[in-house]
């Protein structure tokens, strides 16, 4: 849940594109059937799962859909690597980001 909200508030578009549509799983052995089981889980309810320490996976309407998702929160999180924790969006910069994009 700490690092969805540091990679939401790294980006302007990460509110609007990734808010409740990305999620973390708990590091699980690459490859692992409990990997495939916690993401085919996560999947359900998200369009893309980090997995710490090895990558993350995204579905769409398509593949390009998938790699928009992942490309935003690759930048979202080179942001947070380049400017540390602290610097970015608060939440009521968030919350006003998605009012102006129509999602509250």
């Amino acid at each position: 849940k700490q690092l969805i909200r540091l990679l939401l508030g790294m980006h302007t578009e990460a509110p609007v594109l990734l808010q409740d549509r990305l999620t973390a799983v708990p590091f699980l052995p690459p490859g692992s059937s409990s990997l495939g089981r916690a993401t085919a889980g996560a999947l359900e309810r998200f369009s893309a799962v980090i997995w710490p320490g090895h990558g993350m996976v995204a579905v769409g309407r398509s593949a390009a859909a998938a790699l928009d998702i992942i490309e935003l929160t690759e930048k979202a999180a080179q942001i947070a690597l380049n400017v540390g924790p602290g610097i970015g969006l608060s939440p009521a910069q968030q919350k006003s980001i998605r009012k102006a994009s129509g999602l509250e």
